[in-house]
């Protein structure tokens, strides 16, 4: 007796078939085509005589929406739905960074949506992160921010606000470094002493000496000073005009600070003046920051025949010498350029309510030590020591006078 079978399996496009165990046919999409979750099995059944494949066709109707269209600097994925995703490549940022990926969905009719072309586009830098003057970077390859550090004896400008650069878009897949990156600074230079020299300041990606301005005075020298070395500057320190008759190792690096207007309190002397050229030929200022406290009575500045007079019993109407002692060494003070503005600040220095009444004179003794000349206070100056000068223990011998005051109140 012959046992009628099923005929042939039916075809479809786009499909994989798969005998069972059973004899059964399982039909589903081929790879990348939709719906891929879905699936039909097929039974050889009896009908009448006959036998015949139930249903008659798997009817899976698989389809899918081709390949899409390339975009530049980015990577295509195909996803187990049909659908593909863009994505940067490796080293490439989204140029709209809230768009860092863009999926394209495949749709029965064949066509992707929102559109078969995506909107995405990425840019890099192809440069690396750009040199900035005094600072040295840290930055890992394909990433858009490089962190810059100020070198020794430099600090982020305060005027700036951040020390990265970041990679942003300029034009069709190019980008461009952006910062306002500074590194800045001050030092003492070619001093006479540890704590004294001339001014520096750290300005256009080098080191510049800097020239006097009249308006400079104890405010700023007190911020400079503790702009340096804030714990062991923090007691201010005086000016020096033609600081020692000496010429800067960098004259040719020179810029001014101009119209200075410190309050003493500030972080950086460059937040309270303003810059503009100078050149050789133009004063240097000098400083000279105080590492103790030269306001402590009688301990650094004394009026009197010598500087062990009590400071306690000087007086009105009296003439005294006027004594300042620097590096361990007491020294009368000369006459040169002293007037009535510094005899002002001496007296208020002894007793704030105090002015200067008369100013004398008294030869140099032989021998006798002179600390500084060439003196330059503004009424205003809280103490004598921070009154500007030539520089301390210098040309002495040049000197053939020196200061008597008598003061009023």
């Amino acid at each position: 007796m012959c046992v009628a079978v099923c005929g042939p399996p039916p075809t479809e496009a786009n499909t994989v078939r798969t005998i069972n165990e059973d004899g059964t046919l399982t039909y589903t999409c081929a790879a990348y085509f939709l719906p891929a979750s879905s699936s039909v099995t097929l039974t050889c059944q009896n009908v009448g005589d006959m036998k015949e494949w139930s249903p008659s066709a798997p009817n899976l109707n698989c389809y899918n929406c081709g390949l899409t269209a390339p975009v530049v600097n980015t990577v295509i994925t195909t996803n187990a739905d049909g659908s593909v995703t863009y994505t940067c490549s490796d080293g490439y940022f989204p140029t709209d960074a809230s768009l860092t990926s863009e999926t394209l969905t495949c749709q029965t009719d064949g066509t992707f949506s929102p559109s078969s072309t995506p909107t995405i586009t990425c840019y890099n830098c192809a440069d690396s992160p750009p040199d900035v003057p005094g600072a040295t970077y840290n930055h890992v390859p394909g990433e858009k921010t490089a962190l810059y550090t100020c070198g020794s004896g430099l600090r982020q400008h305060p005027d700036t606000t951040s020390m990265e650069a970041v990679c942003v878009h300029e034009a069709a897949g190019i980008g461009t470094w952006n910062h306002n990156i500074e590194c800045y600074g001050v030092r003492l230079v070619d001093g006479e002493y540890p704590n004294s020299g001339f001014l520096e300041v750290f300005k256009g990606g080098k080191w510049n000496v800097v020239c006097y301005d009249d308006k400079w005075d104890w405010q700023e020298t007190s911020v400079v000073c503790k702009e340096i070395n804030p714990a062991l500057y923090q007691f201010g320190g005086a000016f020096h005009l033609e600081y020692y008759d000496k010429t800067p190792v960098n004259n040719e690096n020179c810029t001014r600070l101009k119209d200075p207007n410190c309050s003493g309190s500030e972080g950086a002397v460059i937040l309270c003046a303003s810059t503009e050229s100078c050149g050789p030929i133009d004063p240097k200022l000098g400083i000279t920051c105080y590492t103790e406290d030269v306001t402590a009575t009688g301990m650094y500045f004394a009026l009197g025949d010598d500087p062990s007079f009590v400071q306690a019993n000087v007086q009105v109407d009296q003439w005294y010498a006027v004594w300042v002692r620097y590096n361990g060494t007491w020294g009368r003070v000369c006459s040169d350029g002293f007037g009535n503005d510094e005899e002002d600040v001496v007296c208020k220095t002894v007793n704030s309510a105090w002015r200067g009444d008369h100013t004398g004179e008294d030869d140099v003794i032989a021998g006798q030590t002179v600390i500084a000349k060439t003196w330059h206070c503004d009424p205003a100056t809280p103490h004598f020591l921070y009154c500007g000068n030539k520089g301390y223990n210098y040309d002495s011998q040049s000197c053939t006078k020196v200061v008597t005051v008598e003061c009023r109140i």
